[in-house]
């Protein structure tokens, strides 16, 4: 799945890349897998609380890594863009910077709750 994703992500780059200045790779990754992996109020309504998020979190950041390396060293250079994942929690605060492709605003009471999002791209997938 990164890899098919790291190969979208290209074809977007180069028929977009001329117009569009500000790329988003996943938009609010922790409600996809809260809300689809760890419980049914979204697709794909897995409810595999744990193990499920933690899957989705790591393949989330893994695709949003793919995407951002594939953008700063191919296209950056000769688009002028920018290249992030959004996480809302941290991207609505006064005073946002970009930390590595991560929107983000310094630390926030929630921030703890979705700390395995950025986590999860350093621990090796269970068996």
């Amino acid at each position: 799945m990164i890899d098919w994703y790291g190969d979208y992500a290209k074809i977007a780059f180069e028929l977009f890349g001329d117009r569009v200045k500000f790329w988003i790779t996943v938009n609010e990754p922790h409600l996809i897998c809260h809300r689809g992996y760890g419980s049914t109020t979204m697709a794909p309504r897995l409810n595999m609380q744990g193990t499920g998020e933690y899957l989705c979190a790591k393949n989330l950041m893994l695709a949003h890594a793919r995407a951002w390396h594939i953008y700063n060293d191919e296209y950056r250079s000769l688009q002028k863009g920018n290249i992030s994942i959004y996480k809302r929690h941290l991207a609505h605060r006064e005073n946002r910077k970009t930390l590595g492709g991560v929107v983000d605003s310094g630390p926030t009471p929630d921030a703890t709750k979705y700390a395995i999002i950025g986590r999860t791209v350093f621990i090796p997938t269970p068996p």
